[in-house]
């Protein structure tokens, strides 16, 4: 399927074949008719691409944090690779479409195949032949209505704007400033609930254009506030400033029309500087309008479905969706009228230059249309990568996942090997399939694992992907008997566990199965495991200073484990048992307080059959400046500590201590499991990584009572 893209390093924008997507089962895959193109916001993401990193950095001072962060925590070099990964992420452009539904998950409720709907989100309803979406970025509306469906989000984004004026629309004097695509459809939404309306844009063409919907329109400005002070005592009740400039001319101009107590909303972009004592003078309020409406551009809304319970909050973006295609469907609005350029998506990179260069800048309403005659045979979730070669080895790789973690760590490592055929990557979005396939020399891409598992080609897999697929990975694993290296943890529930502990007593040759748990072949815990004496027990004393990640993280989610403790500390535990070289008896744990921080703030000890002593003290609410992981060991009168795999410090008759760079092991994990096969006993050690999910369960049990 072809998607339109752009390098967010270069600013390079180009059409892709993309492979087909595969939807999961609470989404929804629509094939594409129409598109609508942003002028204003996607304009100035193409803009912002095309900066040199210094004139992104001054226009991203947020993302310049978070790099500094990352130094602090790491190295100079982790913190490089990490700002470089960012930049080469290609994006997708586009957040507004319509379409018709091709497939549902199992678990889709309002929506089946065959139904015409309008599509909302960044990242979801690109400008692509084929987009997946989960069913609350979803509407219901005619196949009549598919064109100007296409323009839901804007809808939603207008819609947002004018329900923050918090006035009854009926007989109030609202204006907007700005008469582009955003202030148009504000104008028509506040008109079609009974509001007195008059607008502003030195755009005479977009002015006309509001005036022939009758609606109060202006391209002077001195006519403009004329019209206001003579036909609105003491000004308007609030005013929508919808345009996008580099000063704050139009939020003193909003000063000066609103009435006293009123409500300036700002939904475009603007300097908003301004004295305080003008405000003051008429006790404004400002607000700043967000996307859609409640719900936009939070994970745990767009991507996990959890809506706002309607008694709670009303016009969520999905409602203010539906809403506005009932506006449409009942001709109160006029959304046809504004639609000025209609072109093939095959011109798409076109029109984007075009747009950059300043052409085409009087556009109001413009759409891409699509063929909806797409034959069915082509639809191939694998995709040859055009001028590949794969070379069979007798080690061939597929690799599922291409997140941050993928593409900054395992991918450059396994770059670095020889005598390694690169056969096939799967990610669940077709744009990472295509890109990191290339970036990494693979053969093929894929969003559907399936492709790898039944590729008989293909000896190893090296599994990247979120927790809640670790189970049927692994299983997909057993039976196809190809070698496993899988991301921690091995699994997220008692039950899933015990499930594969009942599926490999029924296999009687199982391959070789690893978890992620890389610290174990760091080389400051291999210069470490020389200076402990295992003739004597000893303690073991393990700080995480896990820091804080935001609320609607992912690892918080019921369905990837829900919690820290096990999407987490089975690498921590199985550190214990590596430099223990003893089993673990008994497990002890308290966790802070009683809510659900105790889950990322406790202290646990652990009892070991050779009467050693081990505690894993675990917080989030640590400073970020202190080191990140120290693990300890005292035994006969000595302590040994490593601190953040880069310093180890040992405490004999003297002090001693020496740097490393910075390791967690990955390079030589994924060693381990190419070319040392021959030296594990596959069941034994998939035993132990059983053993260490059962521990880390057991963790969370006792934390949890």
């Amino acid at each position: 399927m072809k998607t339109l893209i752009q390098n967010y390093s270069s600013g390079n924008i180009s059409i892709e074949e993309l492979p087909f997507p595969t939807i999961r089962e609470d989404e929804v895959l629509v094939q594409t008719y129409y598109s609508a193109v942003s002028l204003g916001t996607e304009t100035s993401m193409v803009n912002l691409a095309k900066k040199n990193l210094l004139q992104k950095a001054i226009s991203r001072p947020d993302l310049v944090k978070k790099v500094i962060d990352k130094v602090k925590q790491t190295s100079l070099t982790e913190a490089i690779k990490m700002s470089l990964n960012k930049l080469d992420s290609p994006i997708p452009l586009g957040y507004s479409a319509s379409g018709k539904v091709i497939d549902v998950g199992k678990n889709i409720k309002n929506f089946k195949k065959g139904d015409f709907v309008a599509a909302v989100g960044s990242n979801l309803a690109s400008h692509s032949e084929f987009i997946v979406l989960p069913e609350i970025m979803l509407a219901q509306t005619t196949q009549e209505n598919l064109k100007e469906s296409a323009f839901g989000m804007l809808g939603c984004i207008s819609m947002h704007a004018c329900r923050l004026c918090n006035l009854q629309l009926g007989g109030a004097s609202i204006g907007v400033l700005g008469s582009g695509i955003l202030g148009n459809l504000c104008s028509q939404i506040l008109k079609a609930y009974g509001s007195n309306i008059v607008s502003y844009d030195p755009n005479t063409f977009k002015s006309d254009e509001l005036n022939n919907l009758k609606i109060s329109s202006f391209s002077d400005e001195e006519k403009f506030k004329s019209y206001i002070n003579s036909s609105i005592s003491r000004g308007l009740d609030s005013v929508i400033i919808a345009c996008n400039v580099n000063d704050n001319k139009p939020l003193l101009d909003a000063l000066e029309i609103v009435k006293p107590n009123g409500t300036i909303i700002i939904l475009g972009n603007l300097d908003i500087s301004i004295d305080r004592q003008l405000m003051w003078e008429k006790q404004v309020s400002i607000r700043v309008s967000k996307a859609g409406g409640f719900g936009a551009l939070e994970d745990s809304y767009e991507n996990k479905g959890i809506d706002y319970p309607e008694d709670i909050i009303k016009w969520t973006q999905e409602r203010n969706l539906i809403e506005f295609i009932r506006l449409i469907d009942a001709k109160l609005i006029d959304v046809k009228k504004i639609i000025t350029r209609e072109e093939s998506f095959s011109k798409a990179k076109e029109l984007y230059e075009n747009l950059v260069k300043g052409i085409n800048k009087d556009d109001l309403g413009v759409v891409f249309s699509y063929p909806n005659d797409v034959i069915k045979s082509e639809k191939k979730n694998l995709q040859n990568i055009p001028g590949s070669f794969f070379s069979k080895q007798k080690n061939n790789l597929g690799v599922i996942g291409a997140g941050n973690h993928a593409v900054m760590t395992f991918l450059p490592a396994l770059r670095k090997i020889k005598g390694v055929g690169f056969k096939t990557l799967v990610s669940k979005t077709s744009v990472k399939a295509n890109h990191i396939s290339k970036k990494f020399s693979f053969n093929n891409c894929s969003t559907d694992k399936e492709d790898i598992f039944t590729d008989e080609e293909i000896t190893h897999v090296i599994s990247l992907e979120r927790h809640s697929d670790h189970f049927e990975t692994i299983k997909k694993s057993v039976l196809s008997k190809k070698n496993l290296l899988i991301e921690k943890p091995l699994c997220t529930s008692r039950k899933e566990l015990d499930e594969i502990k009942k599926l490999i007593s029924e296999i009687n040759q199982l391959p070789l199965i690893l978890v992620g748990h890389n610290r174990r072949y760091s080389q400051t815990i291999k210069e470490l495991i020389k200076k402990i004496d295992y003739q004597s027990p000893m303690m073991i004393n393990v700080s995480i200073n896990a820091g804080k990640i935001d609320k609607d993280h992912w690892l918080y989610s019921k369905e990837e484990g829900g919690n820290r403790i096990i999407s987490e500390c089975s690498h921590f535990i199985d550190m214990i048992k590596f430099i223990s070289k003893s089993k673990i008896n008994e497990i002890s744990a308290n966790g802070l307080g009683s809510s659900a921080i105790k889950f990322e703030n406790f202290s646990s000890t652990f009892s070991h059959e050779d009467g050693s002593v081990s505690s894993l003290m675990y917080f989030s609410e640590g400073s970020r400046s202190a080191p990140r992981e120290i693990f300890e060991v005292i035994q006969n009168g000595k302590l040994f500590r490593v601190v953040d795999f880069k310093l180890l410090e040992s405490f004999e008759k003297k002090f001693n201590s020496k740097k490393y760079s910075y390791d967690l092991g990955f390079q030589n994990q994924i060693n381990h499991f190419l070319f040392n096969a021959n030296e594990i006993d596959f069941k034994e050690k998939f035993l132990d990584e059983l053993e260490t999910m059962d521990l880390t369960l057991s963790l969370f049990e006792k934390i949890s009572t």
